[in-house]
């Protein structure tokens, strides 16, 4: 995977999220989905991109669980 750094713009296309959901998400404040893992440097905000879609693996892997 590749480990080059997102923004929150970058970041929410990938997942196909509006502003408002992303921030519930890395705020840990969506419910059933853990907290996505972002590095804040000042006010900027960024998500390594390896970790990005770990994390979509894992709730991939959860879901799959869930519905089992």
């Amino acid at each position: 995977m590749p480990n080059s750094l997102l923004n929150p713009k970058e970041a929410r296309t990938i997942l196909q999220m509006s502003p408002a959901t992303f921030s519930r998400l890395i705020n840990g404040k969506l419910p059933g989905c853990s907290a996505l893992p972002v590095a804040r440097i000042g006010r900027k905000i960024l998500v390594k991109e390896s970790t990005l879609y770990a994390w979509l693996e894992d709730r991939e892997k959860c879901s799959a669980a869930v519905s089992k």
